[in-house]
Parts: structure tokens; C-alpha cells; sequence
């Protein structure tokens, strides 16, 4: 181990002279630190790219879809009477509706009971029968009115019971006149006897259909005329009857149901595009800038990488692609770039496109050779492009964070191996000093060990005078 005596001899300030002469050797290794910090920053701001660019292709996946260009809206005179919904298979129509009775399930009740759990002391059984569905319910003296209720629900019919102020109350699961309940007795009907008329009291018809107060809504099928033709479903959700649109029927009166073109939803894909391309250009663009007044660069000022994948999304974005339509690259539809490279819409021109000739605009974006095109969409050719930048392990961007990465590792294992370098050297400027000091203090003790022999000699022939 090196003992540092610390200028004790020389009264040099040996701890500050060594930190002095390992600034001048740390200097390497502090530009390196400084390149490894550029690197770092130039991959955050390549990440940055490509996040952006991975944003532009989630928005030019909604572009590529059918839908965004086929899309049809609905709406209505009276939203609280008939509203609407529809698919791309839809036609643009108007419908005048007039809904002459909604469908309604069954409910029928009991009798009120004095309470819901005593015995009711009555054995036998009762059917209840629900579009086509039969169900036995057996009941024994002890059964009160909750357990009644218990082994309706535990049968397999559409229909529900409950008890509702000591009422049992049943009511059908699905709409329509197919679905009235229907009773039968063991101890038979309309003879005043039996579980259903004797003990719970419900007012039957011969046939074994509510009447009377149990009757509190019979299930009945819609009725509706549309364009004056009168129709029948067995709910109030029609899909059926137009193709592509669905109606739900909500009272009994009369609207009008009118079926377009959702143009505002292509705009606002379009504009999305628009924007997110924006934001990748003008991302780029001060990353590539140089400020000749402040001399301040962008972090990745010459890379040509970034230069050239700029200019390639631009062209792809903006490039003609098919000579033969009237709408051959999106300024033909309103998107133009300016001067600057800002992308700007017209969601006038786009609609205007798209109201003329719909057909062609959808090709404009989306037309793919791969499926039997004679040209790639602007979308198309953009998304391909974007797809090779982001592929891993063959794209732009994946190889050139892979760059930075393997670089910013290159100058950290550079940076260990110099820390050590730096370490000897201090070690050796210490062993260094240690050795001046030693040997100063050694020249001093002799020094003091001949001024105190010489003092003595004097002494000695001063005395023998």
C-alpha cells in the first residue's frame, strides 16, 4: 500500500498538483462521456421518429378500411318514436315510419295474497306454457307463495316470476303474440278450484289465458307501416326489413328515418392522417434543423438517413398514382403540401370528391397491386413504406437504434477500461509523490543530523580555547 505524506516535507500542495495533472488525463475519457451522451440523445430522438411514424401507421390503418369510406349515418325526426342504425351495405334512402303498436311481453298476476311465505295448503299441480315450451310445476301444502315463485324460476321456459305486494307476477322474457302464457290446472279450469283460480286467485279464460285483472299486458307483435306498407315482427329491433339498417321501435306514433352518406367520418380519418403526418414532418424537421444566428444544430443535423426517409415518406404521400382517374393524387381530393411541407385539407374538395365519384376516391387511397389493381393507393404505397422502416431487424429504424445501441456500448466498455487506466495513473502520480516527499524528508533529517554535529564540533573547540 503507497503512504501519501501529502506535501508534509515539501509543503507542496501534492493532493491538489495530483487532482491538477488527473484533470488533464481525465480529458479523454470526459469526451467520451460527452459522445456517449450525443449518441443517447440522437437514439431518443430517432425512438421519437419512431414512435411517430408507428402513430402514422395506426392512423392509415383506419384509411385502409371500407368502412371509413362506406360508412352510412342514419337519423331521425323524433329520435323518442323510431331510431336507426346501419352497416356499409346500406342505401341512401328516406323512410316514413308509423308505428301502429310496439311488441309487448306477457305479464299477468295473481291475486293479492296476505303475505308472501305461509303455507298456502294446497297440493297439485299447474303447466305454464311459453311459445311451444311446457313446464309442470308441482305444488305441496306446505309451498307459500316465494316457494311457488322458486320453482316457476327453476323451470326452462322464457318467462319469470316474481312477487310484487304479495302479487305473483309473471312475466314473459321475449315480446310477440307467439309468446302469451298459457295455463293448464290438474284440478282443471274456470270452476272456481285448483291452485291457480281457487288459492292464487288468477282470472282464466277457457283456454287458459289471462283475463280479466290478472291481465296486466298481453304479449302482442309490432305493427308498422314503412312507406305505406304495413308490417309485422314479433320485436320492437327490426333488421329485417331494410337491407343494412336496423329500427328500434319506441312509441306509437310517426317519424321519419333518413339513411346518407357519413362523409364527416372519411374527413375526420382523412384529418387524422393529416395531422399525424404533420407531426412526424415537422418532428423531423427539427431534428434536421441548423439555426445560422444561434449556430445551434438540431440533434441529428446530417443525418442523411433521416434526410433521405423524409423525402421518401413526402413522395409516397404525395406522388401521382394513377394517371387515368380524375383523382390521381390526394390535391386532387383537397390534401395538399405546401412549400414548407405542411399537409393541409379541404374537407369541402374531399366531400365533393366523394360525393362525385366514390368509387375512385377509395382507389386513390387504398387500390393495391396485390389484389388485383393496376396501381397502389396513396395509403397503400405509404403504408408499404412504412412497414419497411419499422420492421424489426430489417427496417431503417430498428437498425439504426441497433446502431446507437451497439455504439453507446462500444464507448461504455472504452469509458470502464479508461476509468482503470485512470485509476493506475492516479496511483502512480501518488507513488510518485510519496516518493519526492520521502526523500525530501530523508535530505531534511540529514540536514538536521550535520547542523547538530557541526553546531557540536563548535562547541567543542570553543570550550578547549
Amino acid at each position: 500500500m503507497t503512504i501519501s505524506f501529502s506535501g508534509l516535507a515539501s509543503n507542496l500542495p501534492v493532493d491538489q498538483m495530483i487532482n491538477q495533472l488527473m484533470a488533464i488525463e481525465e480529458q479523454p475519457l470526459n469526451n467520451l462521456y460527452s459522445e456517449k451522451m450525443q449518441l443517447q440523445d440522437a437514439k431518443g430522438a430517432w425512438r421519437d421518429v419512431n414512435s411517430r411514424i408507428s402513430t402514422l401507421d395506426g392512423v392509415m390503418g383506419d384509411l385502409k378500411e371500407v368502412e371509413t369510406f362506406n360508412s352510412m349515418k342514419t337519423s331521425s325526426t323524433d329520435e323518442t318514436i323510431v331510431s336507426a342504425t346501419t352497416d356499409t351495405t346500406a342505401s341512401a334512402s328516406t323512410y316514413d315510419i308509423t308505428v301502429n303498436n310496439l311488441a309487448e311481453e306477457e305479464r299477468v298476476a295473481s291475486a293479492q295474497q296476505s303475505d308472501s311465505t305461509s303455507d298456502l295448503g294446497y297440493s297439485g299441480d299447474f303447466d305454464i306454457t311459453v311459445n311451444g315450451s311446457t313446464a309442470t310445476v308441482s305444488v305441496v301444502t306446505t309451498d307459500s307463495l316465494t316457494e311457488i315463485k322458486d320453482k316457476i324460476n327453476s323451470k326452462n321456459i322464457t318467462a319469470t316470476a316474481t312477487i310484487v305486494d304479495n302479487h305473483l307476477l309473471i312475466e314473459g322474457d321475449n315480446t310477440g303474440a307467439a309468446n302469451r302464457i298459457q295455463f293448464t290446472d290438474s284440478d282443471g279450469l274456470n270452476n272456481g278450484t285448483g291452485i291457480l283460480e281457487g288459492k292464487l286467485g288468477f282470472d282464466l279464460d277457457t283456454n287458459g289465458y289471462a283475463t280479466g285483472t290478472s291481465l296486466l299486458q298481453q304479449a302482442q307483435d309490432a305493427n308498422f307501416d314503412i312507406n305505406g306498407l304495413n308490417i309485422t315482427r314479433s320485436t320492437n329491433t327490426i333488421d329485417d326489413v331494410i337491407t343494412g339498417v336496423t329500427f328500434e321501435l319506441k312509441a306509437e306514433k310517426a317519424a321519419t328515418i333518413t339513411v346518407e352518406k357519413d362523409l364527416q367520418k372519411t374527413v375526420d380519418s382523412v384529418q387524422k392522417f393529416v395531422d399525424q403526418y404533420n407531426s412526424v414532418q415537422s418532428f423531423i424537421n427539427d431534428k434536421l434543423s441548423y439555426n445560422s444566428d444561434t449556430k445551434e444544430a438540431g440533434i441529428l443535423q446530417g443525418d442523411t438517413t433521416l434526410s433521405r426517409l423524409q423525402m421518401n415518406l413526402r413522395q409516397a404521400a404525395t406522388d401521382s398514382v394513377n394517371a387515368t382517374s380524375k383523382y390521381d393524387q390526394l390535391a386532387t381530393v383537397g390534401i395538399e403540401v405546401d412549400k414548407d411541407g405542411k399537409m393541409s385539407l379541404d374537407s369541402s374538395k374531399l366531400k365533393g370528391a366523394l360525393q362525385d365519384k366514390p368509387q375512385a376516391v377509395v382507389d386513390l387511397f387504398n387500390a393495391s397491386k396485390a389484389d388485383g389493381d393496376s396501381f397502389d393507393g396513396v395509403i397503400t404505397k405509404t403504408d408499404n413504406y412504412v412497414n419497411q422502416l419499422l420492421e424489426y431487424g430489417t427496417g431503417v429504424i430498428p437498425d439504426k437504434l441497433d446502431y446507437y445501441d451497439n455504439q453507446i456500448e462500444y464507448i461504455e466498455d472504452e469509458m470502464t477500461d479508461m476509468r482503470a487506466d485512470l485509476e493506475m495513473q492516479r496511483q502512480r502520480y501518488q507513488e510518485q509523490f510519496t516518493a519526492m516527499e520521502t526523500a525530501i524528508q530523508r535530505m531534511q533529517n540529514q540536514s538536521s543530523w550535520m547542523s547538530s554535529q557541526l553546531s557540536g564540533m563548535n562547541t567543542s573547540l570553543l570550550s578547549s580555547m
